[in-house]
């Protein structure tokens, strides 16, 4: 049986050494979509549109802005 769960804690480290939290929801092969959170808030708040992406073939990527969820926060 496939894994149905969202990907969620991923992190990718930035050119400058800073670190980047993102999740996916949805159809992990759909559409790519950006999903922009507002402040404060963090890629965990796009969880409630996973059902509703999965339907409708959207991969949901949701970035931490820096400084929130697993993103570092940006020196300046």
């Amino acid at each position: 049986m496939a894994d149905n769960s969202p990907d969620d804690h991923n992190i990718v480290q930035l050119p400058d050494g800073r670190l980047m939290g993102y999740a996916r929801y949805g159809d992990p092969n759909g559409r790519p979509l950006l999903a922009i959170h507002g402040t404060p808030g963090s890629r965990i708040m796009m969880q409630p549109a996973d059902q509703f992406a999965r339907q409708n073939k959207i991969m949901l990527i949701a970035p931490d802005r820096p400084g929130y969820g697993l993103s570092t926060a940006c020196p300046d």
